[in-house]
């Protein structure tokens, strides 16, 4: 009678769905007695039975982590039976399910680690985003000016402004790695100076520039915490560039102070197109799973003259109305950025000199 109130109660795709749910349920019961058979016949030593017995089990009925335990525990009976080439093609089996195994040399047999050694289980890149702030510094490379340039000085402050990329970076060898990044990023720095007694002027300049660094970093490894550091170039090119000046007159006839501002001034035809820096990086990588956090800071040290010598006089609003004209500046940055960064594995057994002379070795 229950049977019959449950069939009509409930729709047919219900009914399906419980029964094949049972029917899972009840398979990885099953599959999770067969991994302790199996594991009790590896102890006894009994290793040749190990693979018959979880055969049918690795197929479908193992959840993740009791494939991985029964893809060690099948590693080691090969090694354990000297079938040397059935343990690298589980091992590797093993690596693609889990490419960010750790070693414990506690608990791991010595020839599972020596086989484990043989084999590429370091990322074959990390692509990740990143997002940060700087603020830029000016380096004075040649001054010049409407009043004399002795007596005047001008005086550059820093500002904050924001950077944002994606990058890739490439394993080269043990702890060296070579990284190329994309960033949009901004500048902003701010100019002051007194001319002829009276005439104060500031002019605020604002960049969107698209940054290209080209870094080699080394990391100290670690397990979950790694520190690194590197250095480059980056090639940076000039998006937009615009100035918000306001000059202030303090006359010295009836102290009458006279204000001029206005809109924005376009500087992009008066900035070099490209310009280099040099770049060092020191940053932190926190691992957990195949996820990696970084906090990173990074200085520029620019290497070429931001300025076009040959447009440092065409804007005729900045020389007639606020006095102003350039100096030969190189334009500095330290940054400080987070980032989220995705490894990707690949893992195959490398390739040794006996490798190559029999011909047989994994991909």
């Amino acid at each position: 009678m229950n049977v019959f109130r449950i069939f009509f109660q409930y729709p047919l795709w219900m009914l399906i769905t419980l029964v094949l749910f049972s029917l899972k349920v009840k398979a990885q019961n099953t599959c999770s007695q067969t991994l302790v058979k199996a594991q009790f016949a590896y102890y006894e030593g009994r290793a040749e039975e190990v693979s018959p017995m979880l055969e049918e089990c690795l197929k479908d009925g193992f959840t993740t982590e009791e494939k991985l335990q029964a893809y060690r525990l099948l590693t080691l009976s090969y090694l354990y039976l000297n079938e040397l080439g059935n343990a690298e093609r589980v091992m590797l089996s093993f690596l693609h399910l889990n490419p960010t195994y750790s070693i414990n040399e506690a608990v791991d047999p010595a020839e599972f680690i020596n086989l484990y050694k043989q084999f590429r289980t370091w990322p074959i890149y990390l692509t990740g985003v990143k997002a940060g702030v700087n603020s830029s510094s000016v380096n004075i490379l040649q001054p010049y000016s409407l009043d004399n340039i002795h007596t005047t000085q001008a005086l550059y402050t820093s500002a904050f402004s924001y950077q944002t990329g994606a990058s890739l970076e490439v394993p080269i060898k043990k702890g060296f790695s070579a990284m190329a990044e994309l960033y949009l990023s901004g500048r902003k720095y701010t100019y002051t100076n007194d001319f002829f007694g009276y005439l104060k002027l500031q002019l605020a300049e604002s960049q969107n520039r698209l940054d290209i660094p080209l870094l080699v970093n080394y990391t100290i490894q670690g397990k979950k915490i790694t520190p690194y550091l590197g250095a480059g170039i980056t090639n940076s090119m000039l998006i937009k560039s615009q100035a918000q000046v306001r000059r202030v007159d303090n006359m010295p006839v009836n102290d009458v102070q006279r204000e001029t501002t206005g809109p924005n001034i376009t500087l992009s035809s008066q900035r070099r197109l490209f310009t280099f820096s040099g770049t060092i990086n020191l940053g932190v990588k926190y691992t957990r799973a195949r996820n990696i956090f970084i906090v990173e800071g990074r200085y520029n040290m620019g290497l070429t003259n931001l300025v076009r010598k040959d447009k440092r006089y065409t804007n005729s609003e900045l020389l007639y109305t606020y006095g102003f004209i350039d100096n030969d500046i190189a334009l500095n940055s330290f940054a400080l950025s987070v980032g989220y960064l995705i490894p990707v594995y690949k893992p195959r057994k490398l390739i040794t000199k006996k490798d190559k002379e029999s011909g047989a070795f994994i991909q």
